[in-house]
């Protein structure tokens, strides 16, 4: 985990949903979404411009996660 990792304990889940509700208040950015379709294998690709804070759901099934860029 890096310092940008909010580990899913109680204590985590509340300070993601602060991050989440200090976010909610700045301006919104669009991103940009692809969707793949390929022998019955969904794929999503998005694109996150820099200096962009994103934050997601918690994935309760198995998940493959590629994140590229620095």
């Amino acid at each position: 985990m890096n310092e940008l990792t909010i580990s899913t304990t109680v204590e985590g889940k509340e300070k993601l949903l602060a991050l989440e509700q200090y976010l909610s208040n700045l301006p919104q950015t669009p991103i940009d979404t692809s969707h793949t379709f390929h022998a019955g294998v969904y794929a999503r690709t998005i694109t996150i411009p820099a200096g962009v804070a994103l934050t997601g759901v918690t994935i309760t099934i198995p998940t493959l996660l590629i994140i590229t860029g620095h």
